[in-house]
This record gives C-alpha cells, structure tokens and sequence, in this order.
C-alpha cells in the first residue's frame, strides 16, 4: 500500500538476502529541519512488522535502524531503535507510530545549526509478504 505525499519518492525495490519479503523496497524521504513533521514512510501499512535502515543521503548524515510491529489498525505500533548515530550538524531520526496511521519518520534533535532545507533520507523497508 503506497500511502505517500509530499515529499515521497519510491526509488525501487532491492533484490539479494532478506527476510520472506527478499531485499526490500527503498524510499526516498525528505524531513524538514524541525521536531514537529512527521513524515508517512511510504509502502507500509496499519499494521504488520517491519524493520527500517535509515541512512541521510548526505556522507555526514544521521542513520538509524528501527523494529516496529502493530497488531491491528486502531493501535499504536511497537517501535524500537536497534542503533543509531548523529549527524555531524547533530540532527537524530526517530519513528512514530500512532494508532490509525502508518509509521513515520522525523527529527528527534535538530541540527546545531539550523538550515533552510529538507534533510533526504533513504529508507530500506522489510518486511514479510
């Protein structure tokens, strides 16, 4: 289910070693530099599990890893932090799952020093189909 937007853009599917959905789908999302925006992670849904490798497009950029399960629509997912680390401009990611939506991705810390722009970030999306 592609439930994307603004600032959304799938890139492709990669192939190779992974769990019973192969390599999993990539996903190009730009965040804006503030702690409100959340942005829905597209090719997901209310529910299911997934695991989520989150790495900036930009060499000295924040990167993440995410578990997250949710049983059914109508309740919050489960998200854990596997790992993590900051970008060099101190900015950290973190996903949100609240009930009736899908999981979203936002800064948790901003840069030191804030920019005008939108921060893009791959995400490699796996789950079992």
């Amino acid at each position: 289910m592609f439930k994307g937007g603004k600032g959304v853009r799938i890139d492709g599917t990669c192939t190779g070693a992974g769990g019973g959905g192969g390599g999993g789908t990539i996903v190009t999302l730009s965040l804006p530099d503030d702690a409100m925006t959340r942005v829905d992670i597209p090719s997901t849904a209310q529910q299911g599990s997934y695991l989520f490798i989150v790495k900036s497009t930009l060499s000295d950029g924040a990167t993440a890893t995410f578990l997250a399960s949710s049983a059914r629509d109508g309740i919050a997912g489960s998200v854990v932090r596997t790992s993590s680390s900051p970008a060099i401009g101190g900015e950290e990611i973190q996903l949100d799952w609240q009930a009736n939506n899908v999981p979203q991705l936002y800064h948790s810390v901003l840069r030191t020093v804030p920019i005008p722009t939108l921060v893009e970030y791959q995400v490699n999306i796996r789950t079992w189909m």
